[in-house]
């Protein structure tokens, strides 16, 4: 009797202690999945902030190229205007499109002819072109 006793006795204390570590084995996995998704929280921010770094320099290449290219538009645009006007050609634009809506043409000081030409998709650019030569 006092044997079974002490086999109970041992087997209550083992079932407490596998329970005990099986209480600590449950809290140290909360604790490293805790861990766990704290790291994957740090490492998707430092990835977030590396992508938006990235996109900012991106932007900030293309906004100097788009002013790169501001700049040397008007330059195009006002030797092509200086051409016209020296040929006595000025150019009316559409305000929606900004398209070439109309030509106005002075032939020549003596004559003092204006011609107007409207500007639509009936005809090519070469036949414009032409047309304003001839002129």
């Amino acid at each position: 009797a006092l044997n079974r006793s002490l086999q109970v006795a041992k087997e209550a204390v083992d079932r407490m202690q596998k329970e005990r570590d099986g209480e600590a084995h449950a809290a140290r996995m909360m604790a490293l999945d805790r861990e766990k998704f704290s790291i994957a929280r740090e490492i998707k921010r430092a990835d977030d902030e590396a992508e938006i770094r990235q996109m900012t320099e991106e932007l900030e290449a293309i906004e100097a190229e788009e002013r790169a290219l501001e700049e040397q538009l008007p330059n195009h645009i006002m030797t092509k205007l200086a051409i016209y006007r020296s040929l006595g050609i000025t150019v009316e634009k559409d305000p929606i499109t900004h398209r070439p809506k109309a030509y106005t043409v002075r032939s020549s000081p003596r004559q003092q002819d204006i011609h107007r030409i409207e500007v639509t998709d009936r005809y090519s650019r070469f036949f414009y072109a032409s047309y304003l030569w001839d002129m």
